[in-house]
């Protein structure tokens, strides 16, 4: 296992386990010690995490891991996580995401691009307010060479403050 973090986002824990490819630690465990449905990604074993409670999983065709959880009052709130094989470095990662926000400042989307840490690895946070769409955080990290892309979106302040305190 590579990394425990615990976050607090829609409304619950989330803990997320990132487990390095090929491992056969999966975090099937864990359910026996936290309370609420516990994800394993068993396309590319490469995280395991407990989603918001209650929030039904959509699942996409797709090679890479993408995954999302959608609020059952309000399916326009969301929490997804996309993950595959890196590509890139940590600087690159940082340098894409101003271009993606330039580009999105460029069509009137207020954008906030800045590191921080999703536990003890460094992350890229884009912080996007899309006029008549909504909310949306996205965190962009880099753990033994898989490329994590968790985004939490809402359609108003109203609901994103709610589930993501």
């Amino acid at each position: 296992m590579l990394l425990v973090t615990r976050s607090v986002i829609a409304g619950a824990t989330l803990l997320l386990l990132l487990v390095q490819p090929g491992s056969s630690q999966t975090g099937k465990g864990l359910g026996q010690s936290v309370k609420g449905a516990v994800f394993v990604d068993q396309k590319n074993g490469y995280f395991t995490m407990i989603p918001p409670s209650g929030w039904p999983r959509q699942t996409y065709d797709d090679t890479r891991t993408k995954v999302a959880w959608r609020s059952p009052q309000d399916t326009r709130v969301l929490l997804s996580v996309i993950a595959k094989q890196a590509t890139e470095s940590f600087s690159d990662m940082r340098a894409g995401a101003d271009r993606t926000a330039q580009s999105w400042r460029s069509k009137g989307v207020s954008t906030e691009v800045s590191e921080g840490r999703v536990g003890d690895v460094p992350a890229v946070i884009i912080k996007a307010n899309v006029p008549g769409a909504g909310i949306s955080h996205l965190l962009l990290f880099l753990v033994q060479g898989i490329h994590f892309n968790v985004q939490f979106a809402a359609p108003d302040r109203e609901l994103f403050d709610r589930h993501l305190p």
